[in-house]
């Protein structure tokens, strides 16, 4: 691996681990009330394919997420259609 490679993963790697801290810190945010909308799922996701496809970590954090309204420790709020 050359120089200008090795900058680049670390770049990526950088990059990665501030959308996944952002990313957790919405979660976190979202979920403080007990009760997850709509309006923040969207933002969630729309955060985590922003910058193209997410990562496996990511992907982790989100299934967690489910995991959780899934166990009925979150409400998802739906909007009534």
């Amino acid at each position: 691996m050359n120089i200008e490679q090795l900058a680049l993963h670390v770049h990526k790697k950088a990059a990665a681990g501030a959308a996944y801290q952002k990313i957790e810190a919405l979660m976190v945010n979202a979920a403080r009330d007990g009760q997850l909308t709509y309006a923040d799922e969207e933002m969630i996701v729309a955060t985590m394919t922003r910058s193209g496809r997410p990562t496996a970590d990511i992907c982790g954090l989100f299934r967690r997420l489910q995991e959780r309204v899934w166990d009925g420790e979150l409400r998802l709020d739906r909007p009534h259609r």
